[in-house]
């Protein structure tokens, strides 16, 4: 596989797992050919004293365009975007955490392709499920 291209993980948690399933059961060519890096990991963080595991996707558009989407097992998540520039000008960035629950594995994975295609489209989707930081 190309640098920067890696497969979606596995994961134990059963709501990454519906989201990764959901997400391999369409194609992600397109995806994969218009960003020149698109990875996926599965980690796992002490939160509030105990283990949860997540799942980090970082997109990089050819056009200088970052997506950051992790999204933990209690539905909790976090985007952050950062527009393409001219070097200078200052980066325009969307940063927000969000909560995903209401959702169904389909839907998620759906607003992830929807995310990575084109930020913009889908910004008042993520705006609506805005949680406190």
């Amino acid at each position: 596989m190309k640098d920067g291209r890696n497969k979606i993980p596995l994961c134990r948690s059963d709501f990454l797992q519906d989201i990764t399933i959901a997400l391999g059961r369409r194609s992600l060519k397109s995806l994969r050919q218009a960003h020149r890096m698109l990875t996926f990991a599965v980690t796992d963080e002490g939160r509030d004293g105990e283990s949860c595991e997540r799942l980090d996707i970082e997109a990089k558009e050819l056009s200088g365009a970052l997506t950051k989407i992790v999204i933990w097992e209690d539905a909790s998540a976090l985007i952050y975007f950062r527009e393409s520039r001219p070097k200078r000008s200052p980066a325009r960035v969307f940063k927000m955490h969000a909560h995903l629950d209401g959702l169904n594995a389909e839907d998620v994975a759906e607003l992830i392709r929807a995310t990575l295609r084109d930020f913009g489209s889908v910004k008042e989707n993520w705006t609506e499920r805005r949680v406190a930081s």
